[in-house]
């Protein structure tokens, strides 16, 4: 009964969240959440941690979205430690004073009625700028999150606006800035190369020549249409990142690094390096994407990823960071394949009305359910009287 009225309690909070997303306009739903309420869930994932550990001094505020679930995006001030160990609440005081805490930006995703809570990524938040908005209304976006528009618009001749824009396989997307108006605008930084036709730039293609970077505008109506306006030569990144040659001693620094580190209890083997960024701040960032399989800590990466194929490698930014002297250090990890179907930005015409459609139908079996535990509850004490009275 109470596993029951849980679930049901988390519904009608659900329903009337995304509701409420829809009535203020937010895109995908995003509001403010209460900080005391999502705490558990954070230290909950925090203390499942495989990878990128942090003792949080402060949560600053969170932000939630209802998809298939819950998804939270916390901002707080935390410093990177050992081990899951050393992150529960209680961590700060011995691994985390005020004056040496950082601003870190941390999603999970949670399903309250199984209890299930997934870290998506731990990430400094020099490296995001999920809050940076520029100039007419742009924001930086999540290249997971904004992946599946690319390569839809990339891959069907229709999208693109003359025959004068290149057709260009991306082996890589850098970064992405995004802005909502009718529908949602585009700006991929991606490394690639022009190709034949259309379906020759699904997800997955390759380039046989020596691959450069673009930036092309992408733009998704609200009645799920395509469309490429322009794609140009374009080396320059967002946030300071440069695009660099990846060498041989690129390679051996990400060996030695990953090697080295202690900090995580997985470690990812490179089948393929596919870029190379750069940024100076007091030293280097150096923004690894690659081609590969987790491994336990044990193995060593540089010795060759030798029971991962192709067909099961996944994409992963590694970040390494080295500093004006002394030893590089890993900093964090990130999947950029775990793409979530419900983290899209904005959603068509239909997919809204079908949300309407689904609210109202579990607002109202709420009520229905609700209605008949009370009565339940209403007539039990009688019943239970009148077992009585026909016993005797």
């Amino acid at each position: 009964m109470m596993i029951q009225a849980f679930a049901m309690s988390w519904l009608a909070a659900t329903a009337i969240a995304g509701m409420s997303g829809i009535q203020r306009g937010l895109p995908g739903g995003t509001t403010e959440g209460s900080v005391e309420k999502a705490k558990p869930w954070l230290y909950t994932a925090l203390g499942n941690a495989t990878s990128s550990f942090v003792c949080v001094n402060e949560i600053v505020s969170v932000d939630q979205q209802v998809v298939a679930g819950m998804h939270y995006t916390y901002h707080v001030r935390a410093c990177p430690v050992a081990s899951s160990d050393l992150t529960v609440e209680s961590c700060a005081e011995a691994n985390c004073p005020a004056d040496k805490a950082k601003p870190f930006t941390i999603d999970l995703y949670v399903t309250p009625w199984t209890g299930q809570v997934d870290l998506k990524s731990v990430t400094p938040d020099e490296e995001v700028k999920v809050a940076q908005v520029f100039v007419g209304g742009w924001r930086e976006g999540s290249v997971r999150e904004a992946s599946p528009a690319f390569y839809t618009a990339a891959s069907q001749e229709t999208s693109y606006e003359n025959a004068d824009i290149p057709r260009l396989c991306a082996t890589d997307i850098l970064s992405v800035r995004q802005q909502v108006v009718a529908g949602m605008k585009y700006e991929f930084h991606i490394i690639g190369c022009p190709v034949s036709t259309a379906a020759q730039a699904q997800h997955g293609c390759s380039c046989d020549d020596a691959a450069n970077g673009y930036t092309v505008n992408v733009f998704h109506t609200l009645s799920d249409t395509y469309s490429i306006t322009n794609a140009i030569v374009d080396p320059t990144l967002p946030g300071g990142w440069k695009l660099q040659h990846i060498q041989d001693a690129d390679k051996t620094r990400y060996y030695q690094v990953i090697d080295a580190d202690n900090t995580t209890k997985t470690r990812v083997c490179p089948l393929n390096f596919l870029s190379l960024q750069t940024q100076v701040v007091a030293g280097t960032n150096y923004r690894y994407h690659i081609s590969g399989c987790p491994v336990h800590r044990e193995e060593k990466v540089g010795s060759g990823c030798l029971k991962c194929q192709a067909n099961t490698a996944k994409t992963y930014e590694v970040t390494i960071y080295e500093p004006l002297s002394g030893d590089s250090s890993f900093t964090s990890i990130v999947d950029l394949t775990r793409v979530s179907l419900g983290m899209q930005s904005h959603r068509s015409v239909h997919q809204t009305a079908n949300n309407l459609a689904l609210l109202a139908v579990l607002v109202s079996a709420v009520a229905v359910v609700s209605l008949v535990l009370v009565h339940k509850m209403r007539t039990s004490p009688y019943q239970k009287l009148d077992n009585i009275q026909l016993s005797e």
